[in-house]
């Protein structure tokens, strides 16, 4: 705990650069059904799911853009923050809560056991909800964070305006420090210099939430950032990062690794966290489909909704002959009742 906690201070104490964050010109919404949903419909109690994000210089809009966290570890200020306790519904992810998503008990709400804790704070950050978040608390806190895959630079050098890590913060009025993961090992990895961020910078979507815990209704505030922002050297890759609270408490809704072209996203720095592409996710991300109508501005159309396609699968031939058994057997039974 004593290193953990000079590890802080030291953060802290350093100065980082105050990166200029890019913003987004529009955003896109759909409900637990795959229904285009305005962002001015909220305020939101119910879950939202991102599905589309447009920069200047990229547009993010399926899943296999976003990459989501595989690992939180709470380095310092436990206290300080939990996952938020949940929005309105138990049918648009088939829980009210990340913390029963996550198989725990919900009364662990405010918890400090760091299996408990951490597996709700991921459970809210990689489900793409923005009903789902954490609920910060002013205050010391630190937390490591792993993505489930690595990403380099596209154009390095260069100011693209295409992100690669993106942020999603409710009521955009917290401070924090952010320090990319860019090698070493998963419990000690090296770190680039940090960069500062005020979330009263972030792009105010305009989508607003009202969730059980935080019981108001506050607008998101998204930003991404350019991995030039941390100085790395040519063919470096970020593989998570530490964020360390400068001022107020974050209540995050979520972060990604961000990538037009999904064949860019590498391995990540534990291999345990890989993505299974044949294996259940321990919270998976809801399965979208494929963009729906658009309006003329590049939004999402809500009067044109999109349903999620229908999965046809093919019986097997056994199927087909236990099926033509059965349907013999009572054809039988009919005549033998008859006679």
């Amino acid at each position: 705990m004593r290193i953990k906690l000079f590890a802080f201070a030291a953060a802290a104490a350093a100065a980082g650069a105050d990166a200029a964050p890019l913003l987004p010109e529009a955003v896109g919404l759909i409900d637990g059904a795959g229904r285009a949903v305005a962002p001015s419909a909220g305020p939101f109690s119910d879950d939202v799911f991102l599905s589309r994000l447009v920069f200047p210089g990229a547009i993010f809009e399926t899943t296999d853009s976003f990459r989501p966290a595989a690992s939180v570890e709470i380095l310092v200020g436990r206290a300080n923050v939990n996952a938020e306790w949940g929005d309105d519904d138990d049918g648009g992810d088939g829980h009210d809560s990340p913390f029963a998503r996550a198989g725990l008990d919900p009364s662990l709400q405010e918890t400090v056991d760091p299996a408990a804790q951490e597996a709700g704070l991921l459970s809210a950050f990689n489900s793409l909800s923005l009903t789902e978040m954490s609920d910060g608390e002013s205050g010391a806190m630190m937390m490591r964070v792993l993505f489930e895959a690595g990403l380099t630079d596209d154009r390095p050098g260069e100011a693209d305006g295409a992100p690669e890590l993106l942020f999603l913060e409710r009521g955009m009025n917290d401070r924090f420090r952010v320090e990319a993961i860019i090698g070493g090992a998963p419990d000690a990895p090296t770190l680039s210099a940090p960069v500062d961020l005020d979330s009263a910078d972030f792009w105010d979507s305009g989508v607003a939430v009202d969730t059980v815990e935080i019981d108001q209704a506050q607008s998101i505030g998204i930003a991404g950032l350019d991995l030039d922002a941390f100085a790395l050297e040519a063919g470096s890759a970020i593989f998570g990062f530490v964020l360390t609270v400068l001022d107020g408490g974050p209540d995050l809704n979520g972060f990604f690794l961000s990538s037009e072209a999904p064949e860019r996203f590498e391995a990540p720095l534990d291999p345990k966290l890989a993505r299974d592409p044949e294996g259940p996710r321990a919270a998976p991300l809801p399965a979208f489909p494929e963009p729906g109508p658009t309006a003329p501005d590049g939004s999402f159309d809500p009067s044109a909704p999109s349903a999620p396609p229908v999965a046809v699968v093919p019986l097997p031939p056994s199927a087909w002959l236990l099926g033509a058994a059965l349907l013999l057997m009572a054809r039988l039974g009919r005549r033998a009742r008859a006679a």
